[in-house]
């Protein structure tokens, strides 16, 4: 969990406590590459943290894959649509994973609850 670490503390001022209970939150997965984490159309509960390895974003356009977005370790994943509710453009978005990857998870409604508790988190 270093790279996660690494990241939240270098652009956050956060609490040690506050910090073990965001993390105590994650649950951690292994993701093989070419691995498609987001589809289109369909309902992700969860926003994903790379530990390892790196994704891209995507979506199909006259059936070619135009790439919108990558994310490498430290950063977040998530489906626009799940998160932010359905936001126009983004219903065909896809996220795959290009290697061998280590990420780990936090369902949406728990992020949204840790959010209201603690500030420094919603940062």
């Amino acid at each position: 969990m270093d790279k996660i670490i690494s990241s939240i503390t270098n652009i956050l001022n956060i609490d040690d406590e506050i910090l073990t209970k965001f993390l105590g939150y994650l649950h951690p997965m292994t993701v093989p590459k070419k691995t498609i984490l987001i589809r289109s159309l369909i309902t992700d509960e969860n926003v994903y943290i790379i530990e390892k390895g790196i994704a891209r974003s995507y979506v199909m356009i006259n059936e070619k894959e135009v790439t919108s977005w990558f994310s490498k370790e430290g950063e977040l994943i998530f489906s626009t649509n799940s998160f932010y509710g359905k936001t126009e453009g983004y219903e065909n978005e896809r996220v795959q994973i290009l290697e061998d990857s280590l990420l780990y998870y936090i369902k949406i409604s728990d992020l949204e609850e840790l959010c209201f508790q603690h500030i420094e988190i919603s940062n």
